[in-house]
């Protein structure tokens, strides 16, 4: 499951991307929750359980670059989508590794075309394999060196 952080001020524009999300997601086979944070406090709390953020720029008194600029000083592995009216901002979603920027009212179309590709990035980060005969843990593909069998035992080099 997808768990999607929306960071945004305006109810509208609120309402119109989960539209957007509901008309994305009914074409995948992907289940997706959303949460609607109201404070900068509440996305940095749940930054780390997160995997998509759609972060808008101007948020009350608050400039979500600043927010942007913070959640890179954290661990996690969550992809940031900037949503603003604003096209002034653009080189800032630079600034915060940002990787997709709309401008408001978000296309349908648009949307979907762009999104799939973030998508396909959170599918191939997120592969795993799991068997406690070889490790306790869940062993992301991404961090896998090598994979070495010896003796019919499997013996799995990662990058930590």
């Amino acid at each position: 499951m997808m768990n999607i952080l929306i960071y945004d001020d305006n109810l509208k524009d609120i309402e119109h991307l989960l539209f957007c999300l509901n008309g994305l997601f009914q074409k995948t086979n992907l289940d997706y929750q959303t949460h609607i944070c109201k404070s900068k406090t509440e996305v940095i709390q749940n930054i780390s359980k997160a995997d998509l953020l759609f972060l808008d720029m101007e948020i009350h008194n608050e400039k979500g670059i600043d927010l942007g600029l913070e959640l890179n000083t954290i661990n996690h592995n969550c992809r940031i989508v900037i949503t603003t009216s604003y096209s002034k901002y653009a080189i800032d979603g630079y600034k915060i590794h940002a990787d997709r920027y709309f401008i408001k009212p978000i296309n349908q179309l648009e949307f979907n075309l762009e999104m799939r590709a973030v998508i396909k990035k959170y599918i191939k980060k997120s592969v795993s394999i799991y068997d406690d005969k070889i490790s306790p843990y869940k062993i992301f593909v991404q961090d896998i060196l090598y994979i070495e069998f010896i003796d019919r035992k499997s013996i799995v080099h990662a990058l930590d």
